[in-house]
């Protein structure tokens, strides 16, 4: 048997545990971007191995940690930016110059979140935790609340 022909017997003898190492990893991938966190790659299937079921639980176990670790980055984020989002709009706010729940600018948002803004145009279309990434985003490349007028109100720096 050559070894296209035995690696694809090597799948066949347990399919469900290669589409769930995919599933799994794709989903640890996915809360991990929604923080804005880069991809863990981390315990991919090596040649040879017959059936990856024991990935396919470690990246169970990766996805239901990385699901928790954006809930509380969420609750965490939210928290921190929840004065200024009350003092400045709607999170869905279309009115120009300013967009969404932290009022941010055409600049402001293809600055530090190019992604989003190519993605779903303005501010007012992107979900919460977007618009809180990008706010975090800019945070720490200027280092202050200056963005935010409201800034002092909250208790924030600027």
């Amino acid at each position: 048997m050559d070894r296209d022909a035995e690696g694809s017997a090597r799948s066949e003898r347990c399919p469900m545990a290669h589409k769930g190492l995919r599933f799994y990893q794709a989903r640890a991938a996915y809360w991990r971007a929604k923080m804005g966190a880069g991809l863990d790659v981390s315990g991919s299937v090596k040649a040879g191995q017959s059936c990856p079921r024991y990935l396919a639980n470690l990246w169970h176990s990766k996805a239901h940690a990385a699901r928790r670790a954006y809930e509380q980055w969420f609750r965490r984020t939210y928290e921190k930016w929840e004065c200024i989002h009350r003092h400045e709009g709607a999170w869905n706010d279309p009115n120009p110059p300013y967009w969404g729940g932290l009022q941010m600018t055409r600049w402001f948002q293809q600055t530090y979140g190019p992604e989003f803004y190519r993605r779903w145009g303005t501010a007012d279309r992107w979900p919460v935790w977007a618009q809180l990434v990008t706010a975090e985003r800019a945070w720490r490349s200027d280092g202050d609340y200056g963005q935010w007028g409201t800034a002092p109100e909250c208790g924030l720096p600027t």
